[in-house]
Protein backbone atom coordinates (compact mmCIF):
# COMPACT_ATOMS: atom_id res chain seq x y z
CA UNK A 1 0.00 0.00 0.00
CA UNK A 2 0.83 3.62 -0.28
CA UNK A 3 -0.21 7.04 0.65
CA UNK A 4 -2.73 7.51 -2.21
CA UNK A 5 -3.54 4.25 -3.82
CA UNK A 6 -5.19 2.99 -0.77
CA UNK A 7 -8.94 3.49 -1.47
CA UNK A 8 -10.05 1.43 1.34
CA UNK A 9 -11.38 3.65 3.69
CA UNK A 10 -14.88 3.79 5.57
CA UNK A 11 -16.40 7.15 6.15
CA UNK A 12 -17.25 6.27 9.10
CA UNK A 13 -13.83 5.51 10.48
CA UNK A 14 -12.35 8.67 8.65
CA UNK A 15 -15.14 10.77 11.16
CA UNK A 16 -13.18 9.00 14.41
CA UNK A 17 -9.87 9.81 13.19
CA UNK A 18 -10.44 12.92 12.52
CA UNK A 19 -12.13 13.29 15.65
CA UNK A 20 -9.06 12.29 17.71
CA UNK A 21 -7.20 14.47 19.58
CA UNK A 22 -3.26 14.50 19.95
CA UNK A 23 0.06 16.52 20.22
CA UNK A 24 0.87 18.43 17.02
CA UNK A 25 3.31 17.17 14.85
CA UNK A 26 5.48 20.16 12.20
CA UNK A 27 3.85 19.55 9.40
CA UNK A 28 6.18 21.68 7.69
CA UNK A 29 8.63 18.32 7.94
CA UNK A 30 5.98 16.60 5.51
CA UNK A 31 7.12 18.94 2.82
CA UNK A 32 9.68 17.11 0.21
CA UNK A 33 9.74 13.71 -1.55
CA UNK A 34 9.11 10.41 0.06
CA UNK A 35 9.25 6.69 -1.45
CA UNK A 36 7.18 4.30 0.35
CA UNK A 37 9.05 1.40 2.21
CA UNK A 38 6.48 -0.90 0.39
CA UNK A 39 7.45 0.32 -3.39
CA UNK A 40 10.32 2.35 -3.16
CA UNK A 41 9.62 3.20 -6.75
CA UNK A 42 6.49 5.05 -5.87
CA UNK A 43 7.86 8.56 -4.98
CA UNK A 44 4.79 11.15 -3.68
CA UNK A 45 5.85 14.62 -3.34
CA UNK A 46 4.37 16.84 -1.06
CA UNK A 47 4.38 20.83 -1.80
CA UNK A 48 4.72 23.30 0.66
CA UNK A 49 1.36 25.29 -1.06
CA UNK A 50 -0.46 21.68 0.35
CA UNK A 51 -0.58 20.20 -3.12
CA UNK A 52 0.98 16.73 -3.97
CA UNK A 53 1.42 14.99 -6.78
CA UNK A 54 2.93 11.38 -7.13
CA UNK A 55 5.37 9.37 -9.92
CA UNK A 56 2.08 7.85 -11.47
CA UNK A 57 0.53 11.16 -12.54
CA UNK A 58 -1.80 11.26 -9.42
CA UNK A 59 -2.74 14.93 -7.60
CA UNK A 60 -4.58 16.51 -4.79
CA UNK A 61 -4.06 18.27 -1.77
CA UNK A 62 -2.74 17.15 1.54
CA UNK A 63 -3.33 18.75 5.39
CA UNK A 64 -1.41 18.29 8.32
CA UNK A 65 -3.73 18.73 11.75
CA UNK A 66 -3.88 17.30 15.21
CA UNK A 67 -1.33 14.67 14.07
CA UNK A 68 -3.36 13.35 11.12
CA UNK A 69 -2.61 13.66 7.60
CA UNK A 70 -5.35 13.86 5.32
CA UNK A 71 -5.53 13.40 1.85
CA UNK A 72 -7.81 14.24 -1.14
CA UNK A 73 -8.30 14.35 -4.75
CA UNK A 74 -10.46 13.50 -7.68
CA UNK A 75 -10.97 9.78 -7.49
CA UNK A 76 -11.09 8.65 -3.61
CA UNK A 77 -14.85 9.38 -2.89
CA UNK A 78 -13.70 10.21 0.89
CA UNK A 79 -10.92 12.10 2.31
CA UNK A 80 -7.56 9.09 3.52
CA UNK A 81 -7.05 10.20 7.10
CA UNK A 82 -3.74 8.94 8.22
CA UNK A 83 -2.60 8.56 12.03
CA UNK A 84 0.78 10.32 12.19
CA UNK A 85 3.36 7.65 14.28
CA UNK A 86 6.28 9.29 13.93
CA UNK A 87 7.32 12.40 11.63
CA UNK A 88 11.43 13.22 11.75
CA UNK A 89 13.60 14.91 8.86
CA UNK A 90 13.94 11.13 7.24
CA UNK A 91 11.43 8.61 7.77
CA UNK A 92 7.76 8.53 8.31
CA UNK A 93 5.18 6.06 10.03
CA UNK A 94 1.61 6.48 9.15
CA UNK A 95 -1.34 3.85 10.25
CA UNK A 96 -4.74 3.59 8.69
CA UNK A 97 -7.01 1.36 9.96
CA UNK A 98 -5.16 -0.33 11.85
CA UNK A 99 -2.65 -1.10 9.41
CA UNK A 100 1.26 0.67 9.51
CA UNK A 101 2.61 2.37 6.48
CA UNK A 102 6.81 3.50 6.55
CA UNK A 103 8.24 6.11 3.95
CA UNK A 104 11.45 6.86 3.65
CA UNK A 105 12.84 10.70 2.32
CA UNK A 106 14.20 10.73 -1.11
CA UNK A 107 17.74 11.58 -0.40
CA UNK A 108 17.79 9.89 3.03
CA UNK A 109 18.01 5.94 2.42
CA UNK A 110 21.53 5.38 4.91
CA UNK A 111 18.19 6.16 7.34
CA UNK A 112 17.16 2.63 7.04
CA UNK A 113 20.75 1.33 8.10
CA UNK A 114 20.06 3.14 11.12
CA UNK A 115 16.24 2.34 11.91
CA UNK A 116 17.03 -1.14 11.45
CA UNK A 117 19.72 -2.01 13.98
CA UNK A 118 18.20 -3.72 17.53
CA UNK A 119 16.88 -7.21 18.23
CA UNK A 120 13.94 -8.58 15.86
CA UNK A 121 11.93 -11.21 17.11
CA UNK A 122 9.81 -13.13 14.60
CA UNK A 123 6.47 -12.95 15.04
CA UNK A 124 4.63 -14.26 11.73
CA UNK A 125 4.78 -15.26 8.19
CA UNK A 126 1.82 -14.22 6.28
CA UNK A 127 0.93 -15.80 2.68
CA UNK A 128 -1.14 -13.72 0.58
CA UNK A 129 -2.76 -16.58 -1.16
CA UNK A 130 -3.91 -18.56 2.22
CA UNK A 131 -6.58 -17.77 4.74
CA UNK A 132 -4.31 -18.22 8.12
CA UNK A 133 -1.28 -16.72 8.91
CA UNK A 134 1.77 -18.72 10.07
CA UNK A 135 2.19 -17.31 13.42
CA UNK A 136 5.26 -18.11 15.30
CA UNK A 137 4.71 -21.17 17.60
CA UNK A 138 7.91 -22.31 18.64
CA UNK A 139 8.62 -23.14 22.34
CA UNK A 140 11.67 -20.23 22.38
CA UNK A 141 11.64 -16.89 20.59
CA UNK A 142 13.69 -16.70 17.91
CA UNK A 143 15.06 -14.18 15.58
CA UNK A 144 17.82 -11.45 14.39
CA UNK A 145 20.43 -9.18 16.39
CA UNK A 146 21.02 -6.89 13.66
CA UNK A 147 24.40 -5.44 15.06
CA UNK A 148 25.90 -1.52 13.63
CA UNK A 149 28.91 -2.92 13.00
CA UNK A 150 27.28 -4.92 10.18
CA UNK A 151 27.46 -8.21 12.04
CA UNK A 152 24.23 -10.63 11.71
CA UNK A 153 23.15 -12.64 14.59
CA UNK A 154 20.76 -15.46 14.59
CA UNK A 155 19.22 -16.62 18.59
CA UNK A 156 16.74 -18.74 19.61
CA UNK A 157 15.82 -18.62 23.56
CA UNK A 158 19.13 -17.59 25.35
CA UNK A 159 21.40 -18.65 22.52
CA UNK A 160 22.89 -16.63 19.46
CA UNK A 161 25.59 -17.74 17.12
CA UNK A 162 27.12 -15.27 14.22
CA UNK A 163 25.12 -15.96 11.23
CA UNK A 164 26.91 -13.60 8.95
CA UNK A 165 27.16 -10.11 8.04
CA UNK A 166 24.42 -7.43 6.38
CA UNK A 167 24.04 -4.66 4.23
CA UNK A 168 21.41 -2.77 2.62
CA UNK A 169 21.72 -1.59 -0.99
CA UNK A 170 17.87 0.06 -2.22
CA UNK A 171 15.29 -1.51 0.09
CA UNK A 172 16.70 -4.88 0.00
CA UNK A 173 18.45 -6.51 3.57
CA UNK A 174 21.78 -8.44 1.84
CA UNK A 175 22.93 -11.38 4.37
CA UNK A 176 26.51 -12.39 3.26
CA UNK A 177 28.97 -15.37 4.87
CA UNK A 178 32.94 -15.30 3.91
CA UNK A 179 32.42 -12.20 1.70
CA UNK A 180 30.09 -14.65 -0.36
CA UNK A 181 26.21 -13.07 -0.87
CA UNK A 182 23.70 -15.86 1.28
CA UNK A 183 20.45 -14.08 0.31
CA UNK A 184 18.54 -11.17 -0.01
CA UNK A 185 15.24 -9.77 1.52
CA UNK A 186 12.87 -6.54 0.40
CA UNK A 187 12.13 -4.22 3.21
CA UNK A 188 8.61 -3.20 3.21
CA UNK A 189 7.87 -1.98 6.50
CA UNK A 190 10.24 -0.79 9.01
CA UNK A 191 8.79 1.17 12.07
CA UNK A 192 10.56 1.79 15.83
CA UNK A 193 8.60 -1.20 16.44
CA UNK A 194 7.93 -3.40 13.67
CA UNK A 195 9.77 -4.79 10.37
CA UNK A 196 8.24 -6.99 7.15
CA UNK A 197 10.83 -8.64 4.69
CA UNK A 198 10.31 -10.68 1.77
CA UNK A 199 11.77 -12.47 -0.75
CA UNK A 200 8.93 -13.16 -2.56
CA UNK A 201 6.77 -9.71 -2.67
CA UNK A 202 4.17 -11.18 -4.37
CA UNK A 203 3.44 -13.89 -2.17
CA UNK A 204 3.73 -13.27 1.27
CA UNK A 205 6.28 -11.65 3.97
CA UNK A 206 7.85 -12.33 7.48
CA UNK A 207 7.12 -10.08 10.06
CA UNK A 208 9.39 -9.00 13.44
CA UNK A 209 8.95 -7.13 16.49
CA UNK A 210 11.42 -5.04 17.67
CA UNK A 211 12.39 -6.22 21.75
CA UNK A 212 14.86 -4.89 23.93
Amino acid sequence: MNIVKNTLVVLTTCFILASCTKENVDGSKIVGQWMSDNDPEFITTFNDDNSYTDSEGGKGAWQCKNGMLTITNDYNPFPLVYDITSLTDEYMYLNILGEDESFTKVGCEHSLKKRIVGKWQFVKEVWYDEYDDEENLDSEPWGYIIDSDGTLHEYEGNESYVYGTWRIEEHSFIVSDEGEDEGSSYIILLTDKKLRMTSYPDEGYAEFRKVK
